[in-house]
């Protein structure tokens, strides 16, 4: 019994609880109900997501960011080594753990991604890494990933190489290619003794339904750590309508059946029920509250620019600042960033965001505050350990 309630905390540690393992927000909670906008402004991220490029190889027919949104440049590893050595110099209340290499863009379009990595390392900063998985074959690349990285998630959306091509908009051996760098990215962490935690995922659409077990089962194949399942979830940018929850009903058994056949002691399954439940509500979950008070995720985009969080990024009205003029203190201090974060109109928010889960948490500590379930629920997160307690 014990063996099993460990093994599931450490799952827990996907989930926004975790943001009570840093003081900075335990800390918030703790006296009780009653916290404020105000108080939420002063917490420095604990996670950035940061945007190497905003090239993209791939041309992915969900992509929200294809649709309104590209900045179409690489950033400066200067502008990027400044920003580093600003947020990891700060005090343990307010210095950036780890860094996210996303964006609007892919990651490894970056030529120097191997030295923003080296450089985030160095600076004792946990480094993390989602990409479409199309660039793995740069010279030392592998191994830099290996040495310097604390988890990689490639995201594969297709059972077949067909089904990748027309989602990804890409040639049809691209999909044997990724997989055939996840291997070899296996291989190098088991020859190295790398502490490497890699995962591959699909969001699910129409065109890719059919295929999540055979995803589930190439990715195992292909000596991954684990397997992820999350609906695919349309901005309101887009125009779209989200898929019915009847879709999303008949999705979910499919997605029990690979984890009942795939998972095992040495691979997890990891099902987005949170995600896939929200977005299956007639309001698709936008009653779990009223504000966003998930002020503390911010997107630093290729560009230099700083937005409030990864769905509303190149949004004007959502920007920041700038750090082509600015340092990450004065944009996180300005009144600017206050104004926005009080203005946000959530019924213009894409639903099932990033931080929807962050959000309905923070929403029950600000109104019950620290109580004795979540204390001992942290308690046991903190005594079991569990994957990237440094990303939020």
């Amino acid at each position: 019994m014990e063996t099993t309630r460990k093994k599931d905390l450490d799952k827990t540690v996907f989930s926004a609880v975790k943001m009570l393992l840093h003081e900075r927000v335990m800390g918030l909670f703790d006296g009780g109900p009653g916290i404020t906008m105000e108080d939420l402004l002063q917490v420095y991220p604990v996670t950035l997501e940061v945007g190497p490029s905003g090239r993209c190889n791939n041309h992915c027919e969900f992509c929200m960011h294809g649709t309104y949104y590209n900045n179409g440049v690489d950033m400066p590893l200067p502008l990027y080594q400044k920003l580093i050595d600003e947020v990891s110099s700060y005090g343990e209340d307010e210095r950036t753990k780890g860094v996210i290499f996303s964006s609007s863009g892919e990651p490894l379009m970056q030529p120097e991604i191997v030295e923003f990595m080296r450089h985030t390392k160095q600076r004792g900063v946990d480094v993390a890494l989602i990409t479409n998985g199309s660039g793995f074959g740069r010279k030392g690349l592998i191994e830099a990933i290996a040495e310097d990285v604390s988890w990689v998630r490639v995201s594969l959306n297709a059972g077949t190489p067909e089904t990748r091509a027309k989602i990804h908009g890409v040639g049809p051996a691209d999909y044997r290619n990724v997989l055939g760098s996840l291997s070899r990215l296996s291989d190098k962490k088991r020859e190295t003794g790398s502490s490497l935690n890699i995962g591959a995922q699909i969001v699910v659409t129409e065109e890719n339904r059919e295929e999540i077990a055979l995803a589930c089962r190439d990715v195992k194949n292909a000596g991954a750590d684990y397997f992820q399942i999350k609906p695919v979830v349309f901005h309101p940018q887009d125009g779209r309508e989200q898929l019915s929850a009847e879709f999303w009903g008949r999705v979910l058994e499919e997605s029990e059946q690979a984890k009942e056949i795939h998972q095992d002691s040495g691979f997890d399954v990891f099902v987005k029920y949170d995600q896939f439940h929200a977005i299956m509500k007639p309001d698709h979950d936008r009653s779990a509250y009223d504000t966003c008070r998930a002020v503390f995720f911010p997107i630093v985009e290729a560009d230099g620019k700083v937005y409030h969080c990864s769905q509303t990024r190149g949004l004007d009205s959502m920007e920041l600042g700038d750090l082509n003029g600015q340092s990450f203190r004065e944009i996180w201090e300005s009144e600017k960033r206050k104004k926005i974060v009080e203005g946000i109109d959530l019924a213009k928010c894409q639903p099932v965001c990033r931080c929807h889960a962050n959000n309905a948490h923070l929403r029950y500590f600000a109104e019950r505050g620290y109580t004795p379930d979540l204390k001992r629920r942290v308690e046991d997160l903190k005594s079991v350990g569990g994957r990237s307690p440094n990303f939020v």
